[in-house]
């Protein structure tokens, strides 16, 4: 999930500029995020100058994001 502290927003427009997902919008009252269309690609923290925006990772999304591994068989 993506998280964004209001208090660190500068409110720059750079993090909607280089979603490529369209996941999040500046209006007048502030950052918008549609979780819905967020990838958790991290390009928006990676760009946040003051460090307002951030990814917190639940532990059912991170077993769904997780590949799965085969279970070991052993033959015979």
């Amino acid at each position: 999930m993506l998280l964004y502290d209001t208090d660190l927003c500068g409110e720059c427009g750079g993090c909607v500029a280089v979603c490529a997902y369209g996941a999040l919008e500046l209006l007048p009252s502030g950052l918008k995020i549609e979780p819905h269309l967020c990838s958790l690609c991290e390009d928006c923290c990676t760009f946040c100058p003051t460090g307002a925006l951030r990814i917190e990772v639940s532990t059912t999304e991170a077993a769904l994001s997780s590949p799965k591994q085969k279970p070991d068989r052993k033959d015979g």
